[in-house]
């Protein structure tokens, strides 16, 4: 997890590249289906309601139960792949370890998604190419067969006119 420090530096860095014109605008589409037309299925984020199946199940004296889910727009979704960081594995197959890098910049693509104005989200540069790898190396594991729809989104830029 990013430090207090680190989040902070990002936020400047991101207001820095802002005003020198240096980032990436994602057209934005809430919709997210998965390819065959279906809603893209995540886990409720709401961690209330996961206490609650938890505590039910723990009642009924199961030791497993069913997690809450949703029906995914394409942000919640993106933040739902970034809070789930790594999915890849080493040969050893021992998770890969997420890097400060990686930490900082997963941070502040889920503040570009908390944050989308209009149809719009707004990255740094550096944070998209960052996001357009992870989401090629670990992207096919957490999307399936999404992910290509994920990497179309993430290509369709709106470019600044002239």
């Amino acid at each position: 997890m990013a430090t207090r420090r680190e989040r902070r530096e990002i936020d400047r860095k991101f207001l820095k590249a802002q005003k020198r014109g240096k980032v990436k605008n994602i057209r934005y589409e809430a919709t997210f289906l998965t390819p065959d037309g279906q809603p893209f299925i995540i886990p409720d984020p709401d961690v209330r309601k996961q206490k609650e199946k938890r505590d039910e199940a723990r009642k009924e004296g199961k030791e497993r139960y069913d997690l809450p889910t949703i029906e995914a727009d394409f942000a919640q979704a993106m933040i739902w792949f970034m809070n789930n960081l790594p999915y890849v594995q080493d040969e050893d197959e021992k998770p890969r370890r997420l890097t400060t890098e990686d930490t900082g910049n997963g941070y502040a693509v889920i503040k570009a998604f908390q944050d989308i104005q209009g149809d719009i989200v707004t990255l740094e540069e550096s944070t998209y190419r960052w996001l357009v790898d992870i989401n090629k190396s670990d992207g096919p594991l957490a999307f399936r067969m999404t992910q290509g729809e994920v990497t179309k989104r993430l290509e369709d830029l709106v470019k600044d006119d002239p």
